[in-house]
Parts: structure tokens; C-alpha cells; sequence
């Protein structure tokens, strides 16, 4: 069985990828397989919890330039964990987010039908 989680709060600072990551760390700590997006696109604060060595990122995925095997990255053997734990980081660039900030509607709406289609 699988299920998604969401970690959400509309102001900034107030935990939610502390309380992410643990969550999803233990989850692959347990045996079960793991994958843990940023989808913050206004404040990405993942990739400087990880620090990956990354060439496309979930932006790319929500534009529908990448799939989700081209943007999230194993690092169950950094971790040792026991299932696997696959981890999709946001560009943290400022451009990236500016450009982001400035997308329509008709832009999000086609995100979110690409991250439930990349699901599957």
C-alpha cells in the first residue's frame, strides 16, 4: 500500500522540512521505500539540508521538461537506510524562483497534473 504526505504550513520557518525529512528518513529507516519531494517552489530549503551534486531538479518535472527519474536522487546507502529513499530537490537558484513566482495558473494547474501523473 502506498500513501502520500504533505507537510504544510503558509508561513516560513516553522519546521516543515525538519519535520519531513525525519518523518521520511524513518519511514526508510523502517524498511520502507521513500520519496521525499520539495515542492516549495518560493523557498526550497532542502537541497541545503542534502547538499546533492544535481543537474535537473522538481521544477523541471513540474514543467514537464524531466520525468521523476531524471530529478530525484537515491541516497539510501548515504544513509543506510534499510528501503529505499529517494529524495527530488527545487532549484534554489533566485532566478529560478523569481520565474516560478511569475507563473500562471494555467502553469499550475499543468504542475500538479505532472506530479500526479509522476506518481504513478
Amino acid at each position: 500500500m502506498t500513501f502520500a504526505l504533505a507537510v504544510h504550513s503558509s508561513k516560513g520557518g516553522t519546521g516543515k522540512t525538519s519535520i519531513a525529512v525525519n518523518l521520511a528518513a524513518a519511514y526508510a529507516l523502517d524498511g520502507k521505500n521513500v520519496c521525499l519531494l520539495d515542492v516549495d517552489m518560493r523557498g526550497p530549503s532542502l537541497y541545503s539540508i542534502f547538499k546533492p551534486e544535481t543537474f535537473f531538479w522538481v521544477n523541471d518535472m513540474l514543467s514537464g521538461d524531466r520525468g521523476i527519474k531524471d530529478t530525484i536522487h537515491d541516497v539510501s546507502e548515504k544513509f543506510g537506510t534499510d528501503g529505499k529513499f529517494f529524495v527530488g530537490y527545487s532549484n534554489p537558484d533566485i532566478n529560478e524562483i523569481r520565474e516560478l513566482a511569475r507563473k500562471d495558473r494555467n502553469w499550475q494547474s499543468n504542475a500538479l497534473k505532472n506530479l500526479i501523473k509522476e506518481r504513478k
